[in-house]
């Protein structure tokens, strides 16, 4: 059949200096959920963050009631580290968020692939 697009996933506001930290965002079309796309896809996306860019945090945040994304979170080590009133607009009416957070230490213990220093980053990020 034709190629489709099954969804996205983005690392915004990154961050280098003090703070080596991104926000992580993501969603998936109806027809492919429960495939666990996004579950591989979060792990990909973790690996490159950590080792790739040598983050030091990941943040998250989703709706309280959307239980498969909190899935995807916690299977990937993430922790809820808050919750957010009016936290984002979504079909044009604010919507509080479960907020989530996990750290490059975490993911390593979690079995995840990085450098043990991870401190260093190339030099065109170093700004």
């Amino acid at each position: 059949g034709t190629p489709r697009l099954a969804g996205g996933i983005t690392l915004s506001n990154i961050q280098y200096n003090a703070a080596r930290h991104a926000n992580l965002g993501y969603w998936l079309g109806e027809p492919f959920l429960g495939q666990g796309i996004m579950r591989r896809a979060v792990g990909r996306m973790l690996s490159f963050a950590f080792a790739d860019l040598a983050l030091w945090r990941v943040h998250a945040a989703c709706l309280p009631r959307n239980d498969r994304s909190i899935g995807v979170l916690e299977h990937n080590g993430f922790v809820r580290e808050g919750f957010a009133d009016e936290y984002l607009q979504i079909n044009g009416r604010l919507a509080d968020h479960v907020l989530f957070g996990l750290t490059r230490q975490r993911f390593r213990d979690n079995g995840g692939k990085v450098p043990a220093s991870g401190a260093d980053s190339p030099d065109f990020r170093r700004n």
